[in-house]
């Protein structure tokens, strides 16, 4: 891995989305069943207009059950989004996308293609997993 090489060289691109009027138990099926980053984007008409962490879902949650009847999943991911994500174009290089983690303090950022469509998410995991298997 060169840090000159583009984010879509290493961006996950198989994400799961949900929009701000998805419930808190479609949060948590998502979290519970499918192997992806602890990063949902929520979308309106194929537009970004928030992102769900496992920490936001988690801060909401508190000591609910597991059990999917618990009250607390009834209420909406708007209540818990946090708007406006830090994205990041798909044509910037991995080291401008680990300049951007580290300079707003976050762990994940939307890519997004030159027409600001999501492509996909980057993690600081999937840097680190990438310089292991080059580091070899």
């Amino acid at each position: 891995m060169k840090l000159t090489d583009s984010v879509l060289s290493i961006t996950t691109t198989k994400i799961y989305s949900l929009t701000p009027s998805h419930t808190l138990l479609d949060v948590k099926h998502i979290f519970e069943k499918k192997s992806f980053h602890h990063h949902i984007p929520i979308m309106t008409e194929k537009k970004l207009v928030g992102m769900v962490s496992l920490i936001d879902f988690m801060r909401k949650i508190g000591n609910a059950s597991l059990e999917d009847n618990d009250p607390v999943y009834k209420s909406q991911v708007n209540e818990i989004m946090t708007l406006n994500p830090i994205k990041i174009n798909d044509s910037k290089s991995i080291k401008e996308a680990i300049e951007k983690l580290v300079r707003q303090n976050v762990h994940a950022l939307v890519v997004t293609d030159e027409n600001n469509d999501v492509v996909g998410m980057l993690s600081t995991k999937d840097i680190l997993q990438k310089i292991l298997l080059t580091s070899n």
